[in-house]
């Protein structure tokens, strides 16, 4: 179908990128799809990634997310789901993939954007290597004919880390783009996943030696500008509505916070007041220059090289495991009412994938 038009999740993104101060560099070589639909495959390192993965792809896609980061960020949500900038799924309710794949395709076509952020590996990951990834997007992309292009990027856990409970200014992020891979041109799927493997590993690689090469070869990404995002009426009235509303929720969390802490603080004996008073000042501006304070281009943490033969070696490994506790799964099924013979079989069968995976698969 032709590209839609109206991209209007960008300046939400760009607006939190401005905030954080992050400088986008991106690497020479193939460059953002954006002439067709397309299914963009990100790694996925914190939250960060919810913004900036947006203006990587130019606010061209939508997002496929876990429900529970509704939960965890109901307002931030709840704006993306009005201009249906986002696709909420609860993982373990998965069960029949058609209908999944359909729900996915409607939501696609009834939202203002054709494309489509992924996070393939399933989790996020800050470890210096690629988890392996799923299959299960992929096979959407392919029975539907949509383009796959991996968006590679270093540096987002830099800007806001959960692990760490961290947020930072000023940092760098990096991002290399991946050669299209259209379906068309593969014979059958294990070909076509196979070539996306290949350009992930491509990618992933690049960005890690930009990044010991200490940015020789990347370019500052050009500011986005946000002419042409044309919204629908009825979604500009909504967005006004929830941010009132977000904006009124913050101002009286404010005062709450506040009326709070005076009343925490003259419940003190007077002559704790004011070190209470100055120690929670001094906290707030230690956490502001601490943010601020490191080197504004820090090395990102732990991203390397992976070995394209081991990398194959891993997703190997986790297939053959991923097709052990499916055949574990369709025994426990089938010996459920058995007086209990199906749970001594599933013991069994579950003892020996463990010493499988302990010699090596």
């Amino acid at each position: 179908p032709p590209q839609k038009k109206k991209l209007q999740r960008l300046p939400r993104a760009v607006t939190l990128q401005k905030l954080f101060s992050v400088r986008m560099f991106v690497l020479p070589g193939p460059t953002l799809l954006k002439d067709e639909a397309c299914l963009y495959l990100a790694n996925h390192r914190s939250w960060a990634d919810f913004f900036l993965d947006v203006v990587a792809t130019d606010g061209r896609a939508q997002m496929l997310s876990r429900a529970a980061v509704a939960v965890a960020f109901p307002a931030f949500m709840l704006a993306v789901c009005v201009i249906r900038s986002v696709i909420l799924f609860r993982r373990d309710n998965v069960k029949d993939f058609n209908a999944f794949n359909a729900m996915i395709e409607s939501r696609i076509k009834a939202s203002p954007v054709d494309g489509l952020i992924v996070y393939p590996e399933g989790h996020r990951s800050t470890k210096a290597k690629p988890l392996p990834l799923k299959k299960g997007m992929l096979q959407f992309a392919w029975s539907r004919k949509i383009a796959v292009q991996v968006v590679a990027s270093s540096g987002k856990e830099g800007v806001i880390s959960e692990k760490a409970t961290s947020a930072r200014w000023g940092r760098r992020v990096v991002v290399a783009y991946s050669v299209p891979i259209r379906p068309a041109d593969h014979a059958d799927f294990e070909s076509f996943f196979a070539r996306v493997v290949d350009e992930w590993v491509a990618t992933w690689n690049r960005v890690a030696r930009e990044e010991a090469a200490a940015l020789k070869s990347a370019s500052a990404m050009p500011e986005l500008k946000l002419d042409n995002r044309q919204y629908p009426g009825w979604m500009l009235r909504a967005q006004v509505l929830v941010t009132g509303a977000t904006v009124c929720a913050f101002l009286t969390t404010c005062y709450c916070s506040t009326r709070f802490f005076v009343r925490r603080v003259e419940s003190l004996p007077e002559i704790l007041r004011l070190p209470a008073v100055l120690a929670l000042g001094c906290w707030c501006a230690g956490s502001v220059v601490r943010a601020r304070g490191e080197p504004p281009c820090p090395p990102i943490n732990g991203i390397g090289t992976v070995d394209a033969k081991e990398f194959a070696e891993v997703m190997a490994a986790e297939a053959a495991a991923s097709k052990r506790r499916r055949s574990l799964k369709e025994l426990n099924k089938s010996d459920s009412g058995r007086n209990g013979n199906g749970n001594e079989a599933a013991a069994a069968i579950a003892a020996a994938s463990d010493l499988a995976d302990a010699n090596g698969g």
